[in-house]
Parts: C-alpha cells; structure tokens; sequence
C-alpha cells in the first residue's frame, strides 16, 4: 500500500514527515537512486554492495534530504533513524514494484554474464 506522507518521530524526539519524491528530483537522483537499491539489495543477489560506505552514505542522505517537506530536518536525523526512514521513503514513493523489477533485471544480467563464461 502506497501512502502519501509518513510522519516519523526521530531518536531526538523532533518529528519529521516523509513525502514522495518529487519528479524532478527522482529524474536528477535517478543514477543515486539506482545505486543506492542496488545496495540495499546486494546481499539477495550475493554481491558485495556497489557503493562504498561512504558513497552510500552520501547518496542516502541526498535521498532522506528530497524526502523530507522540510529539507532542513535533516539536521535532527542521526544513523539510529535511517532503518525507519528508509522504510517510509520505500513506502511512501511505491518502491516495492521497482525494486522488485530492478532487482529481476539486475539477476537477468549477472546471469547472462555467467552464461558467457560458461559456455
């Protein structure tokens, strides 16, 4: 179920509402997008995560930031509030069909590599 906005009571006590991405915002990020769902499900598809720690970290907060309907709330979110943030922004914006066409995709391809070297 997609849900319009999300509010979120952080560890700090403050309060912050998640939104859908805006369009234009999911065209300019849509390389982070896609690395950061590539991580997030690397270990079903028994790959080390594409991004480096730092790089993720990055990305995750540039995609928290265009979540927020205040951007400048991102200074009450600490690490401790990423699992449930990321759960509402996967929520709010729908990502379950994406991910899970993204993900079938990206298991096409690493197969179609195996199969070239095995055959």
């Amino acid at each position: 179920m997609t849900m319009h906005t999300k509010a979120i009571t952080l560890r700090s006590g403050a309060t912050v509402t998640v939104t859908p991405f805006p369009f234009s915002e999911a065209v300019a990020a849509a390389t982070d997008f896609n690395a950061v769902v590539d991580a997030l499900t690397a270990d079903v598809r028994g790959q080390p995560s594409p991004l480096p720690d730092r790089a993720c970290l990055t990305v995750l907060a540039r995609l928290v930031r265009a979540s927020l309907t205040r951007p400048e709330d991102e200074r009450f979110v600490t690490a401790a509030d990423l699992p449930e943030l990321l759960h509402a922004i996967w929520n709010v914006n729908g990502l379950r069909d994406y991910a899970k066409k993204h993900l079938r995709q990206a298991l096409r391809a690493q197969a179609a590599r195996a199969n070239l070297f095995t055959s």
